[in-house]
C-alpha cells in the first residue's frame, strides 16, 4: 500500500492489541506451568545477566528480582502473555464526503473470545472485498510486525483446536496468512513505526510520534510493562476501572495510528 495515496486509507483496517503476562506472579507461574516457567528463567539468566548476579550476591533477592522481570520482560513475549483487549477502526466519509473514523472496541470474558471475535471480523472484510473484486484490506498499526501480529498469530496457534472450523479451511485468517506468505515489498501490512523510522533501527513510541506530530490523544500512552502491572495490581478488585483503562489504552493506540497516516496521506 502506497501511505501517501489518499484513497487507501479506505481499505485499511488500524488496529491495536494490548496484552499481559498470563499470572501475576512469578511464583504462580511456577505452580501452574513449571517446565513453562524453567524455560523462562533459563532465557531470563541468558538476556538478563546483570540482575541475576545480584541474586549470585544475595539468594535473598531471587524472587524480588525474578518477579519484577517477569512482570516488566515477559510481557512483550507471545509465548508468555495472554491478550487482554483489542480495538480497531475503518475509515468512510460522510454525508459531505468528510473523512470520518469508525472505532470499535472488542470485549470477552476470555483470551479466545477476544481472538475469535477479531478473527471473525477479519475473516468477514477479506471475504466482502475477495466477493466484490476489491482490493485487499490493509492492516496498518504501531509496531504490529514487531509486536501485535506476532502474538495475535502465536495466540491463534494456541487455540488451533479451539479455533478449528470457525472461519471454514483457514485456522490462521486469509488476511494474516497474505502478510506471513507476502515478500516484504509486496505486504498488505503498514506499520507506522516502520514507517516513522525510515529504516532505522531505533525504536519510535507512538508516544513520541504524537507529540511531535501535535496529535490528539484522550490519555498518555503507557509502555507495555505499565499496563502489566496496572492489570494485576487491580484486576481482581477494582476489574471494571482496569479494563476501561486498557480499552482506552487500546484505543488511543489505535486512534492515532489512524491520525499519523491520514495526515501523511495529506502530504
Amino acid at each position: 500500500m502506497d501511505i501517501f495515496n489518499r484513497g487507501n486509507v479506505y481499505d485499511t483496517i488500524f488496529f491495536n492489541i494490548q496484552s499481559v503476562t498470563e499470572y501475576g506472579d512469578v511464583n504462580d507461574f511456577e505452580k501452574a506451568e513449571p517446565e513453562k516457567y524453567l524455560i523462562w528463567l533459563r532465557m531470563a539468566k541468558r538476556r538478563y545477566k546483570e540482575e541475576f548476579e545480584k541474586i549470585n550476591q544475595d539468594a535473598n533477592l531471587f524472587h524480588r528480582i525474578t518477579n519484577d522481570l517477569y512482570l516488566e520482560k515477559a510481557c512483550y513475549l507471545p509465548e508468555f502473555s495472554k491478550i487482554v483487549g483489542i480495538s480497531y477502526a475503518t475509515a468512510s466519509t460522510d454525508g459531505e464526503g468528510r473523512l470520518t473514523r469508525d472505532l470499535k472496541r472488542i470485549e470477552g470474558e476470555t483470551e479466545l473470545d477476544l481472538v475469535k471475535e477479531f478473527c471473525t471480523m477479519l475473516t468477514v472484510a477479506h471475504t466482502m472485498t475477495h466477493d466484490a473484486k476489491r482490493q485487499p484490506y490493509t492492516l496498518c498499526g504501531h509496531n504490529i510486525t514487531g509486536h501485535d501480529i506476532p502474538l495475535l498469530v502465536k495466540r491463534i496457534v494456541k487455540y488451533r483446536k479451539e479455533l478449528k472450523g470457525v472461519y471454514g479451511d483457514h485456522i490462521v485468517p486469509v488476511l494474516l496468512k497474505d502478510y506471513i506468505n507476502a515478500k516484504p515489498w509486496n505486504s498488505n501490512v503498514i506499520d507506522t513505526i516502520n514507517v516513522w523510522k525510515f529504516n532505522g533501527s531505533d525504536f519510535i513510541s507512538l508516544n513520541l510520534v504524537s507529540e511531535f506530530m501535535e496529535l490528539k490523544k484522550t490519555v498518555q500512552l503507557l509502555p507495555k510493562e505499565e499496563i502489566n502491572k496496572l492489570y494485576w495490581m487491580g484486576i481482581e478488585d477494582d476489574a471494571g476501572s482496569v479494563m476501561k483503562e486498557i480499552h482506552s489504552q487500546c484505543a488511543n493506540f489505535t486512534n492515532l495510528a489512524f491520525q499519523l497516516v491520514n495526515e501523511l496521506r495529506t502530504l
